[in-house]
């Protein structure tokens, strides 16, 4: 996708914290105003689960573990852990 915000903030290496082969944890702006808020984002520009590869797909629970790791060192602790992935307002799969 041309002009993709995500895919220009992987190529600017924006925020980025940890990555795996195929996904990266990038942190959210600081005006979301949740510490610990984070991205997990396909360094491929895919628009739906669908397009994972299978190496994708293996490679993704790393990128879960990367995220929640970098939550656990930044010494949040949240109570709770919450998933989203829509990516209607910008087209590139990520979860919040």
């Amino acid at each position: 996708m041309l002009n993709c915000p995500i895919c220009e903030s992987i190529r600017n290496r924006e925020a980025v914290v940890q990555e795996s082969e195929f996904w990266l944890v990038r942190k959210a702006p600081a005006q979301k105003g949740l510490d610990g808020y984070l991205y997990l984002e396909c360094k491929r520009h895919v628009e739906s689960w669908f397009e994972l590869t299978p190496e994708e797909w293996a490679d993704f629970g790393k990128g879960m573990e990367l995220g929640v790791s970098q939550i656990a060192s930044e010494d949040v602790r949240p109570d709770k852990l919450y998933l989203a992935a829509i990516a209607e307002k910008v087209p590139h799969l990520h979860i919040h």
